[in-house]
């Protein structure tokens, strides 16, 4: 008996929702993939630090607030001295 793999098979279901959202909001469907690729990586991630550190970039929180949520709190405050 051989067992047929359906159509989406290795695609997250979450995945036409993200895209149908995407263009109802007018953005790009690989918006979230998309940076620097030395900073997110080849495959557009990043770590939870990482987009803490972007949003207290962006001025979108407090660096008490970020640092209290950071994985290592003296790594992220390192990394914001290096800027």
């Amino acid at each position: 008996m051989t067992e047929s793999v359906p159509p989406h098979a290795g695609q997250s279901r979450a995945s036409g929702k993200v895209r149908a959202i995407s263009s109802d909001q007018g953005m790009h469907p690989d918006a979230g993939a998309r940076g620097d690729a030395q900073e997110r990586g080849l495959y557009g991630m990043q770590t939870f630090d990482q987009h803490l550190l972007e949003l207290y970039r962006a001025s979108q929180l407090k660096l008490e607030v970020a640092k209290a949520a950071a994985s290592v709190p003296e790594d992220f405050e390192r990394a914001v001295t290096f800027e």
